[in-house]
This record gives C-alpha cells, sequence and structure tokens, in this order.
C-alpha cells in the first residue's frame, strides 16, 4: 500500500491516517471534462475534473497507538478536502460519487462517519465548505436547487461574438479556458451559481446567504459573520472568472446582508508586469 497521509488534529491528541489510492483508472482519466472562465469541471459531479482521493480513513492516537478503522463509510469512497473543527472532535470531507459530492463528518471518539448531505455540494469554484470558529457547525456551498436541465447548446450562433476595446491599449495575455461565446456564459453559470447552508454535526440546517456565484466565503474568527465574494456579469472572453467583476459582502450567521465592502469591476486591462494589479481593495480577509 501506499503510505498514507496524516492529519493531525489541532489538540495534537489525535491522527487521521488517509490511505492513498494508486494511479486513477483510464475511465476516470477519460470522463468528460468541460472548461470554462479558468476553470475544469467535471459534469457528472459539479467538481473539479481531475482529483486525487482517499479510499479509507484511520484514527490513531498521536502515540501512534490504538489504530482504527473508521466506521460508516461509503463501500467504496472517494475522499478528500479534510478539515478539523477546532476542538478536534471533528473532522469533515467530502466524498465524490459517480453523480455528486457529499459532505461528510468524522466523530473522532467514536470513529464513526456520517452523512450530511446528499450529493448536492457545489464544489466547482472557491471552496466548498468551512467549520465556524469554536462550534460544531459548518457552512457549505450545495448546486442551486432550481437550475434545471443543462444548457442546450444552439444549433447555430445567433450573431458574432463582437470584443471590443473602446479605444483603450491593455495587454491581452495567453489564459487557458476561457468563455468563448453566450452558451460558454450559460454553461459557467449552471455550474458556479450555488446556496450556502449552515448544518451541524447532527445534520440539522437551514438556508444562509443569496444563491449567486459564489467565488469565496469565509467564515468570522468569532463565528458571527461570513465574508462573501460573489462574481457579477459581464463576464469576459479574455480573462479568467478571478477578474471577472466582483462585489465583496458581510453577511451574519443568520442570513442577514450587513455591508457590502466593495464592488470591483471587470479587471482586464492590468499592465504587464510582475507587480501590476488592479486598482482599488483586493485580497480581503478576516482580522482575529
Amino acid at each position: 500500500p501506499s503510505t498514507p497521509s496524516i492529519y493531525i488534529s489541532p489538540d495534537g491528541a489525535s491522527i487521521v491516517l488517509g490511505e492513498n489510492r494508486g494511479l486513477p483508472s483510464l475511465e476516470e482519466m477519460a470522463a468528460e471534462e468541460v472548461r470554462l472562465g479558468g476553470l475544469r469541471i467535471n459534469p457528472l459531479t459539479n467538481g473539479p475534473s481531475k482529483e486525487s482521493f482517499h479510499s479509507g480513513l484511520e484514527v490513531m492516537d498521536v502515540s501512534g497507538t490504538l489504530q482504527k478503522a473508521v466506521e460508516g463509510l461509503p463501500e467504496t469512497p472517494k475522499i478528500n478536502k479534510l478539515k478539523w473543527s477546532s476542538d478536534g472532535k471533528y473532522l469533515a470531507f467530502l466524498n465524490t460519487t459517480d453523480r455528486g459530492i457529499e459532505l461528510w463528518v468524522l466523530e473522532i471518539a467514536s470513529t464513526r462517519a456520517t452523512k450530511l448531505s446528499g450529493a448536492v455540494v457545489n464544489n466547482a469554484i472557491g471552496d466548498a465548505y468551512h467549520w465556524i470558529s469554536n462550534t460544531h457547525q459548518l457552512i457549505y456551498s450545495i448546486i442551486d436547487p432550481a437550475r434545471g436541465n443543462l444548457p442546450q447548446k444552439p444549433k447555430m450562433a445567433s450573431g458574432p461574438v463582437i470584443q471590443e476595446n473602446m479605444g483603450k491599449k491593455a495587454a491581452s495575455r495567453t489564459f487557458q479556458d476561457l468563455l468563448k461565446n453566450p452558451y460558454d456564459e450559460a454553461l459557467f453559470e449552471y455550474f458556479t451559481v450555488s446556496q450556502l447552508k449552515l448544518v451541524d454535526v447532527s445534520g440539522q440546517q437551514h438556508d444562509i446567504v443569496d444563491k449567486g456565484i459564489l467565488g469565496s466565503f469565509s467564515p468570522s474568527p468569532d463565528g458571527k459573520y461570513i465574508l462573501v465574494s460573489r462574481i457579477e456579469k459581464p463576464f469576459s472572453y479574455i480573462v479568467p472568472f478571478y477578474r471577472f467583476p466582483e462585489r465583496i459582502e458581510v453577511w451574519d450567521i443568520e442570513g442577514k446582508l450587513i455591508k457590502v465592502i466593495a464592488e470591483i469591476p471587470l479587471t482586464d486591462n492590468i499592465p504587464q508586469g510582475a507587480g501590476a494589479v488592479q486598482k482599488g481593495p483586493r485580497n480581503l480577509d478576516w482580522r482575529n
């Protein structure tokens, strides 16, 4: 067997071992991949098209003794994105199935894993979930429940794709996997629009934060607020999603919008050079 990955709890008392699989199967390598706005998405799972997984978990104490296999896992798990709760009593993770991605939690004391959601987690863009500090609650992103069927590719274009620079000079870089037409825009929205849910380790949950293309979200250190980056239109055909227009918001944990911090326009005219950056605020994060 391959050498396992190790995940040490914040309190230094426990270690979780992640069993590493061998090379991916030919079926996995041949799976369909959708490339949109700088993202590479598996349309069946609504997650990244190429990922590495653990095939099982074991728990032991920090001295290397009392090693136990985790109970309650599915028959053929594909586990990744493991995150400890702040007190080290729980470890959350994602499990990828043929039809989507699930959120699970492992209770260290009982070495039993429990599924917290169906195969509805949206892992196409940004982080799929976060623990709320000093609690046994998580915020996670789900696929838009009202998104309907996959947009159908038109048999012919509705018109030409027109690009204008409106008299301005700007560098045009060669980014990969950019949007090319209105159909790509529709697909991008289909896979990236999400809704945030609050869930505790017992499985009780409710919706928070209005749905949208949530590029990132992070709970505040005191667990009372959520910093949300919301990607907005117009989309661009010459830069990836992280340069699309962005609205930075703060919500409280009950789902009330508290403040709009910044509204950042499309940044497609950054000068060439390693030190060049967009104008205005960027890289917003919480202070302790």
